[in-house]
């Protein structure tokens, strides 16, 4: 059984001048029976027609230059948005890390986003304390794991994202390009992580990145 099973998805996206009807002057316009003109919007595929499966314990890598539709792909899988077309078959618990800071709260210190982004995913208060020692040692930002995350540099952010993402109780991870932000060992650290969930743990992982090696 696949974790993740997409068929014929596509997502397509207006670009142009506003919609017709998107303004209070041509709504009005609408309504009085005024004259409906071509908005001038062309429609961008950002995706087409993917059809692909990603298989209970496996590690799938993505690649693709910038602009290629990787970061739309992830969006789509995590349903931060929907296809246009197409289907998408998710089964089991969705850990994504697509964006440094998403999901996290900028007020909260990180050691209140560990046990937030634990209820986020559905987890009890003990699944959450149980993996919180290992999240700190991961992560391994020291003090600033009681400091508000609005205060963090991006190296430290992705740090402590990656770290909850990694050891939460998620059945797919998706992991887009942030990984770029840490240090080469920190990099490491990450890549030999998601060989262990993937082979002891039994984790789906969608890796993306535009970098061969890093694939």
């Amino acid at each position: 059984m696949g974790a993740i099973i997409a068929s014929s998805v596509s997502k397509a996206f207006r670009t142009g001048t506003i919609a017709y009807g998107a303004t209070l002057y041509s709504r009005l316009a609408r309504l009085t029976g005024g004259e409906r003109k071509d908005d001038g919007r062309h429609l961008f595929y950002a995706l087409k027609d993917l059809s692909f499966t990603l298989g209970q314990g496996e590690v799938m890598g993505v690649l693709g230059h910038n602009g290629s539709g990787k970061s739309t792909l992830m969006k789509l899988l995590a349903r931060i948005t929907p296809p246009t077309a197409g289907r998408i078959e998710i089964a089991g618990r969705v850990g994504a890390l697509i964006e440094i800071g998403m999901g996290f709260h900028p007020e909260l210190t990180g050691r209140e986003n560990i046990a937030f982004s634990g209820v986020l995913l559905g987890m009890t208060r003990a699944e959450i304390d149980a993996a919180t020692p290992e999240i700190i040692a991961f992560a391994d930002i020291g003090e600033y794991l009681d400091e508000p995350v609005k205060r963090y540099s991006s190296g430290m952010f992705m740090r402590l994202a990656f770290a909850v993402s990694a050891h939460m109780d998620a059945d797919i991870l998706l992991i887009d390009e942030v990984l770029a932000v840490g240090d080469a060992g920190f990099q490491k650290k990450c890549i030999d992580r998601l060989r262990h969930l993937a082979g002891t743990g039994g984790r789906s992982v969608l890796f993306v990145s535009h970098d061969m090696a890093a694939v």
